[in-house]
């Protein structure tokens, strides 16, 4: 006798998915198109026949359901992720699963340890903590679906935080250096020069894509609200007359189309734009202008559009999406040969250009991270977390060499001709290891930390201490997990190795004059900055 096939009921579902003429139940045996848009194909095929059918169907009429329907009010690059970084993985731990019971598996044999063992699959792999938590994260998106539609019948299969702490481990994006900013601008302005030819052919996605780039590193703004933009998203400045608003929208989910009336929840960000970024803007909305007239009412206001160059699609109207940028943004850098600092090939994206903005806000704010974080559209503690960033410029300008006061005071080769300098002594102002040489004193006290001339007495614990409290003070300016990587080792070498050199009573006093009143020299930041 043949096995019944399996099937369950649904509520408001086109026929596109399933082929039912009576249009009231799902088929969970292998249909004749395998194939799922989700902004780029993505193929089931793979799966079937391999003893999981029932699962790869079932996964696949969900992400199905929720492209045609938008039931699920999932945008489509959510479900891109879903498929692309989510339930793929999902269904290789499963073929595997099936291979080692040497048995089919059907959805009646999912239940809680089945989804524990998927979380053990995915903490085998060698990505890091991060990646595995976003695969389970989109993968739980279709098998909630599939729970809430009685497909996987056991309940409460979802264990409560599988990845504790994975977004703490999850570094954020190093901002780009001066030099790598200035290359990258250099070719980005070289590309756009395409804006103001008189040439009324279409861009393509390449110079878009470099659009999409200048105004990310002009604005910091996201991936995802710069590729969302629409055509009416620059409004006029009420105060400044050469400045314009950039307003970006929420996604709207749904089937609901453009109205004329906003509300303050729908929009994202507002951000006051120079006009060398309203230009670029106004230049791309015009250039695509011709091209909307050939696409529906949704894509409309879209305004990253362009005929798609893919032999399998050419000529048919698309828009940017993430693939393509990265894409773009690879062939910007083999065209350009950009370099990092160390001579490698530059890592680009559009998070490492709003890490570099925050950083420039931060520096042009006088170090004032309240200022950098509601500039950059964040908390402060966000700010501090996952933006402010110890560039190279001040690692290599605050990079105290502490074993060499511990070496320096442990030698005690300290000579009658040492002269006060605001950090300790000096054995050799003039000729000494970071002297000028040339007849002038030392005055970059701030490399006294790296000096071999440079050491340190009872009566300079004062100095010190003002400095490490200065040091502590820090923390608040430039976040506390980049202050630990750039000034942390100071204050246990101070704690740890110096101060044991000297008498406790001496040490606590020194420690706590300098609290209460710090020595002039290193009574404020700014007197750290100009000796830098």
């Amino acid at each position: 006798m043949a096995k019944p096939r399996k099937t369950f009921v649904k509520t408001d579902v086109p026929e596109e998915i399933t082929g039912e003429v009576g249009n009231t139940e799902w088929d969970l045996s292998v249909p004749a198109n395998t194939v799922v848009n989700v902004g780029y194909n993505f193929d089931f095929g793979p799966w079937y026949h391999k003893g999981i059918d029932e699962i790869v169907s079932a996964c696949q009429q969900q992400i199905s359901h929720w492209v045609i329907t938008r039931d699920g009010d999932y945008s489509v690059k959510t479900l891109n992720s879903c498929c692309y970084n989510g339930i793929n993985h999902f269904l290789d731990f499963m073929v595997v699963l099936r291979n080692t019971l040497e048995s089919d598996i059907t959805f009646n044999n999912f239940n809680k340890n089945t989804n524990e063992l998927f979380i053990q699959y995915l903490g085998q792999s060698d990505t890091d903590r991060t990646t595995q938590y976003n695969r389970y994260t989109h993968s739980k998106i279709v098998l909630r679906g599939l729970l809430q539609r009685n497909i996987i019948k056991q309940p409460n299969i979802f264990p409560k935080n599988p990845f504790p702490n994975a977004n703490r481990r999850k570094k954020g994006a190093l901002p780009l250096s001066s030099k790598e900013r200035n290359e990258l601008s250099s070719a980005l302005r070289k590309e756009l020069k395409q804006l103001a030819s008189d040439n009324d052919d279409p861009l393509d996605g390449f110079v878009l894509t470099c659009c999409l780039l200048a105004i990310a590193l002009r604005t910091g703004r996201n991936t995802s609200p710069l590729l969302e933009m629409k055509t009416d998203c620059l409004r006029d400045h009420p105060l400044k007359e050469n400045r314009k608003l950039l307003v970006v929208f929420k996604r709207r989910g749904g089937k609901s189309h453009v109205v004329s009336l906003r509300t303050p929840e729908e929009i994202e960000t507002i951000t006051t734009i120079l006009p060398d970024v309203v230009t670029i803007i106004d230049q791309v909305i015009a250039k695509t202008d011709a091209l909307r007239k050939k696409v529906n009412e949704e894509q409309r206001q879209n305004v990253w559009l362009y005929p798609s160059a893919r032999r399998k699609d050419y000529g048919v109207i698309t828009s940017l999406n993430d693939l393509t940028i990265c894409q773009n943004i690879k062939r910007l850098i083999d065209k350009y040969s950009l370099q990092d600092t160390d001579g490698k090939s530059m890592e680009i994206n559009v998070s490492r250009l709003r890490a570099t903005f925050i950083n420039r806000l931060w520096k042009l704010s006088g170090n004032d991270p309240i200022i950098t974080a509601k500039l950059g559209g964040h908390t402060l503690k966000v700010s501090n977390d996952h933006y402010l960033q110890a560039t190279p410029e001040m690692q290599r300008d605050h990079k105290f060499m502490g074993d060499v006061l511990v070496q320096e005071l442990m030698t005690n080769t300290l000579g009658s001709h040492a002269d006060n300098t605001p950090v300790g002594k000096c054995g050799d102002p003039l000729n000494g290891d970071r002297a000028p040489k040339n007849g002038q004193h030392c005055t970059d006290f701030l490399s006294c930390f790296r000096c071999r001339s440079c050491v340190i007495t009872g009566d300079d614990l004062y100095r010190l201490f003002s400095f490490y409290w200065l040091i502590i003070k820090e923390r608040n300016e430039i976040g506390t997990r980049h202050w630990g990587k750039v000034y942390g080792h100071i204050i246990r070498i101070i704690d740890r190795q110096i101060a044991p050199q000297f008498p406790s009573e001496q040490v606590e006093a020194a420690r706590q004059r300098a609290k209460n009143a710090p020595h002039p020299f290193w009574c404020n930041r700014e007197l750290l900055e100009a000796s830098a």
